[in-house]
């Protein structure tokens, strides 16, 4: 005797009753899954992430670039201006600070040069002095 249960699936035999009734009506699947199918969907599926990931990677790369060329292109702010030229003016410019203690500003390439000067003579100061004393020996 067959009959169909709840998923539309046939029962065959009292046997197939009585287990379905033991383990509350679920039964064990009658017949294969459709493969034609699953590869359909499994295709569909794949499809549908691959034009997510190429869509998502356009999209960050156009935000991106919409953001640097916002960054490059923005025009300085008024206070940013005021700021820089202020401080080009402290780098750039000679000014007495303390005439009494004799501190005053020199432009920031001539104190590079000034120390680097200073080392160079200090290092040939040092280079001299071991010669000189070998040779007194």
């Amino acid at each position: 005797m067959n009959e169909s249960n709840k998923f539309g699936h046939e029962r065959q035999g009292e046997h197939a009753e009585q287990l379905g009734a033991e383990h509350g009506g679920v039964d064990y699947e009658r017949r294969d899954a459709n493969p034609r199918k699953i590869m359909i969907a499994t295709v569909s599926l794949l499809t549908v992430v691959v034009v997510l990931i190429i869509g998502l990677a356009e999209l960050f790369t156009m935000v991106t670039d919409n953001q640097i060329k916002e960054a490059v292109l923005k025009p300085e702010s008024a206070p940013l201006r005021e700021l820089r030229s202020k401080e080009r003016e402290v780098l750039n410019n000679y000014k007495i600070i303390d005439a009494a203690k004799g501190i005053y500003q020199i432009p920031i390439t001539r104190a590079m040069d000034l120390v680097a000067e200073e080392a160079y003579q200090n290092a040939q100061k040092k280079d001299s002095k071991p010669a000189k004393a070998n040779a007194g020996k």
